[in-house]
């Protein structure tokens, strides 16, 4: 398990790399099967995305539970993908320009 605790504060690629024991290039399959989706994006966290967006985290957990912004669930963390939150400010912008 000591391998596992390394690989925290280290970008996916490395903690992938630290876990399997492996220096494959991301997408790449270090292990026997190869890599079905090949991660294209970092997916943020509610912190991040609150202040990507410029606003507190409160507001960003109204707008998931209004539907406004999409979100993933994996376990106990909401993530967000940074394609969702410009889509989002430019649903805004258009609207308030209009």
């Amino acid at each position: 398990m000591p391998r596992v605790a390394a690989a925290v504060g280290r970008s996916t690629a490395e903690r992938h790399d630290t876990i399997v024991g492996s220096a494959a290039p991301v997408g790449t399959a270090p292990c026997r099967e190869p890599c079905r989706v090949a991660p294209t994006t970092q997916l943020m966290s509610v912190t991040e995305a609150s202040q990507w967006l410029g606003i507190s985290r409160a507001s960003l957990y109204r707008l998931v539970r209004s539907g406004a912004v999409p979100s993933v669930r994996i376990g106990s963390r909401r993530l967000f993908r940074p394609d969702d939150l410009a889509a989002f400010v430019a649903t805004i912008v258009s609207s308030t320009i209009l």
